[in-house]
């Protein structure tokens, strides 16, 4: 037996007795166990979507990782082409990019949440 409880097991045994067979102080609702249920619902399903957005994400840019290895060890001349071009205009790329990345989370993820917490609501 563990000294440092101050409770026996017997002490421990008549205390669950006792809460358990008397009524409780408070009520749940009706809807206390579905409102419990939607509420994980809710929440593995948001999960699953972003971590879909971060898959199909983490594919496009290994995509291009690719891309950009293959021409790497075709010809490194391309690569240096790529990177003017980049540096004249990183600003139009990085405006397109935000805007993919929005589309692409705005698809995958919001869109998909609205339309199962509103269809939960019927």
């Amino acid at each position: 037996m563990n000294t440092n409880n101050q409770y026996s097991d017997e002490a421990y045994n008549a205390i669950l007795n006792e809460a358990l067979s008397s009524e409780p102080d408070f009520k749940l609702s009706e809807s206390f166990a579905d409102n419990v249920n939607s509420q994980i619902n809710r929440e593995s399903v948001l999960k699953q979507y972003l971590l879909d957005f971060l898959n199909y994400l983490m594919v496009f840019v290994g995509l291009g990782i690719l891309t950009l290895a293959i021409f790497y060890y075709q010809n490194s001349d391309v690569i240096i082409m790529i990177k003017a071009f980049i540096k004249e205009n990183y600003t139009w790329l990085i405006g397109c990019n935000v805007l993919l990345l929005f589309v692409l989370f705005v698809d995958k993820v919001l869109l998909r949440y609205a339309h199962f917490k509103f269809s939960k609501k019927h």
